[in-house]
């Protein structure tokens, strides 16, 4: 009797101890990571110990996750073949047969329920409840998971594979409840407080962060926290703090190409260009097609190369790229990179093709504006604007400001003279709003200075007259940095003094401009003439 107890201790022992081994890429596979599962198992195999019955099954249920049924197979049969009297590989291969053939699928799931040493077995259920959990079979999924309770209740495992049949019922809320069952019966269970994270990410993520932060305390070698924590971040768009956590996982061997591409992602937004661009390398080698990683690849060389060589790398990418598979930004970031080099009406030619793609994309009209202004093309500038303020309920001062030098622009070049003093009237009316806006600033002065004096180019209404002394009482404590407006004001006083024959007015005002610049060419003429 004493035997065969011993006997029974050294295979649970044998087992813990393979299951202590392979920890790491259980947890990557019960967290739901299943690229990283499969890459750790992969190398659990070619390790000299790594050829247990347990390998075989987890590295055929990541392969069957991620969509790679025929590379499932192949894993469960040389799980079976090398260990026949393990049940686990025999109900990985009844979870591939139960979607055409259910009663294959139960014959396999009683010959593993029935194997020596294994009968009444809560890894055995649990495989089996995750076989059901994988066609969507929620009452076999119960069925299962009641088996496992009666014989050990107290196995934190049995409810991360309840709390995952809740998930797929569309219940988090009982889900939880039942990673927290799991996280009673053992604090170390890392996929509970990770999975926790995943249902409390998108609307609390403080609450994710602490489920994540409690893995890392529990079990600070287990990488998939970081990454996990790196998500959060990133969908919270925290791309530095996504970039330091994603920065403990990457260097471990098991980041998949789309962990690599969230990586290179957050370190492009956080303007790590060098950091990203060997991420990027490594992608775009192994999958030369990969649209992400050369997507991100050209904005980078787009950024950060000069000129005509940084342009070259979006329009390649643009060119060399299914429309389809094209986003408006593509084109968005050709179009500043034609606009960095002065090709204007071409890049105008990229911004209607984004719109074309996202007709939502409002800025984009006010960049297409933007470049409008500097082709002197007034008129289609100012439909941009109009197109763009529409649709925004508030302005801030810097786009007030576009819009109203628009309105002055045009006014200036407009021969007609009705719908030039109407254009100029408009744009004096939008740097009025921005002189409400921003009232301790000298600039929506500055301009309604500027407009008046067109309404009134001889000066003899004096219509600049308060824009221009309200620019002096703003900026004269400032003379050095303000010189230019200065300048301008204290000439425009002076000249309106001159000519309403206020000559020591006018005088004082030229005296002023000297104070500024000594070496004012109009202001020392005129003070010699005044004499």
């Amino acid at each position: 009797m004493k035997r065969i107890i011993w006997i029974i201790l050294g295979l649970s022992v044998v087992f813990i101890s393979k299951a202590a081994d392979n920890k790491t890429g259980v947890y990557f596979y019960e967290a739901g990571m299943y690229g990283p599962a499969k890459l750790f198992f992969l190398k659990q195999l070619q390790s000299t110990e790594g050829n247990n019955a347990e390998n075989y099954y987890y590295l055929g249920s990541s392969y069957l996750m991620l969509g790679k049924a025929d590379s499932a197979a192949f894993y469960f049969e040389e799980g079976i073949k090398t260990h026949p009297s393990h049940p686990l590989n025999y109900v990985g291969k009844g979870m591939l047969s139960l979607k055409n053939d259910a009663t294959a699928a139960e014959r396999q799931f009683k010959e593993a329920e029935g194997m020596k040493g294994y009968r009444k077995n809560v890894a055995v259920e649990l495989a089996i409840a995750r076989a059901y959990l994988y066609v969507r079979d929620e009452n076999a999924v119960k069925t299962a998971i009641e088996k496992a309770k009666k014989y050990d209740a107290t196995n934190p495992e049995i409810y991360l594979v309840e709390g995952d049949m809740l998930i797929q019922e569309k219940q988090p809320g009982e889900a939880c409840t039942c990673y927290d069952m799991a996280i009673y019966y053992d604090a170390s269970c890392i996929p509970a407080y990770l999975k926790q994270a995943a249902v409390y990410g998108p609307t609390n993520k403080a609450s994710a962060l602490a489920s994540v932060n409690k893995a890392i305390e529990n079990f600070p070698d287990f990488p998939g926290s970081y990454y996990c924590k790196g998500e959060l971040h990133r969908m919270a768009g925290d791309y530095g703090k996504a970039v330091k956590a994603y920065a403990r996982y990457m260097n471990t061997g098991l980041q998949t190409t789309e962990h690599m591409l969230h990586y290179a992602s957050c370190l492009y937004f956080n303007e790590q260009y060098a950091e990203a661009l060997p991420v990027l390398e490594t992608v775009v080698a192994a999958e030369p097609d990969n649209i992400v990683g050369r997507r991100l690849q050209a904005y980078i060389y787009a950024e950060t190369k000069p000129g005509e060589e940084g342009v070259e790398w979006i329009r390649k990418f643009v060119e060399t790229t299914s429309p389809e598979d094209l986003i408006a930004q593509d084109y968005v970031c050709y179009a500043k990179g034609l606009a960095g080099i002065m090709d204007y009406a071409n890049a105008l030619k990229q911004y209607q093709k984004a719109l074309a793609v996202d007709k939502e994309k409002n800025t984009l009209y006010l960049e297409m504006a933007d470049l409008q202004m500097k082709m002197k093309d007034y008129a289609n500038a100012l439909q941009n604007y109009e197109q763009y303020f529409r649709e925004e309920k508030q302005l801030s001062a810097e786009e007030l400001l576009k819009f109203g030098k628009c309105y002055y622009s045009l006014g200036n070049a407009d021969s007609i003279p009705e719908t030039r003093q109407r254009e100029l009237h408009l744009a004096d009316s939008v740097f009025t709003l921005l002189t409400e806006a921003v009232p301790s600033s000298y600039v929506g002065y500055f301009w309604r200075a500027r407009t008046n004096s067109q309404l009134d180019p001889e000066s003899t209404q004096g219509l600049a007259k308060p824009y221009y002394e309200k620019i002096i009482e703003i900026t004269q404590s400032n003379p050095q940095r303000y010189a230019g407006e200065l300048v301008e004001s204290y000439k425009y006083l002076a000249y309106y003094n001159y000519i309403h024959e206020d000559l020591p007015a006018a005088k004082e005002y030229f005296g002023k401009v000297l104070q500024v610049t000594p070496d004012d060419e109009v202001a020392l003429k005129a003070l010699q003439e005044l004499k």
